[in-house]
């Protein structure tokens, strides 16, 4: 994730609350002149940015006196420290040169994709999603991990809804959707990674090549909607998957071709 992207996660949540609570370093005040934080005819970018600025601590192994001053009201506010990489990208070429295997982890979080937040970042506008792709830092982030490290390359998505990851499905070697996999995900991962077990999941919804094949979203009808009614290619179909082995089913006979409710159907190899 980008820096960038790190300031619309964390900071940019602050934005509302900059005339509520004041975060400063005690190191940089100064308190002759106004600083551009508190200035309120200034944009709320450059605010945020100045705030930034104010909260970022350029040496480590020293203390730094920091002065909270905060008025009841807001959400809240909290006190984090983010680790800034000034170029992710290159770091992270720079660290699958190194490796066998490149397993680039992407996706979306519950912090984008929701109902009724606060969000308005490229792709997501509070909480409902105006693009199925991904944030185009990832997407820069996978391709410059192709071609400059030159390794096997795997795609591990974390989501909770489709994305429409049309140059992985051309360019990775293998994808793995994980969805949102809870406390023991990382450990399915690496043993389904690994072959220690064999993956036998299948897609529990369409995965369209890009939002332009879905009806626009005040349609509620369901013609050109999912596996049942969709007419177009899609990316991946519905109940789509993969598995270490080779297989195929033949010669099959079903137990009766009229199905009434409650009596199960039947099926066995001829």
């Amino acid at each position: 994730m980008s820096e960038r992207h790190i300031r619309t996660a964390t900071i940019h949540a602050l934005a509302a609350m900059l005339l509520t609570a004041v975060i400063s370093v005690a190191q940089t005040a100064q308190p002759s002149s106004v600083p551009a934080y508190l200035d309120p005819s200034q944009p709320v970018s450059v605010r945020v940015d100045d705030l930034v600025s104010k909260m970022t601590l350029e040496e480590k192994g020293h203390r730094y006196a920091l002065k909270v001053e905060y008025v009841r009201g807001g959400l809240g506010t909290k006190l984090v420290w983010l680790n800034v990489i000034s170029d992710p990208i290159a770091e992270a070429v720079a660290a699958a040169k190194q490796a066998d295997v490149v397993v680039a982890v992407v996706g979306i979080t519950s912090k984008l994709e929701g109902e009724e937040m606060k969000v308005d970042v490229p792709g997501f506008k509070g909480g409902d999603r105006t693009s199925l792709d991904l944030p185009k830092d990832e997407e820069d982030l996978l391709e410059a991990l192709k071609g400059g490290a030159g390794k096997p390359f795997i795609v591990v998505l974390m989501n909770g809804s489709v994305l429409s990851v049309n140059w992985a499905s051309e360019h990775a070697d293998a994808i793995l959707d994980a969805w949102y996999s809870g406390e023991e995900g990382g450990t399915a991962i690496a043993q389904t990674l690994a072959g220690v077990n064999n993956p036998a999941g299948r897609l529990p919804v369409t995965f369209y090549k890009s939002v332009e094949q879905l009806p626009a979203f005040e349609d509620y009808s369901m013609k050109n909607r999912t596996y049942r009614y969709f007419e177009g290619q899609p990316l991946y179909a519905f109940g789509y998957g993969l598995s270490y082995s080779k297989f195929e089913y033949s010669n099959l006979k079903l137990s009766t071709t009229n199905l009434k409710q409650a009596i199960p159907l039947m099926w066995k190899r001829m």
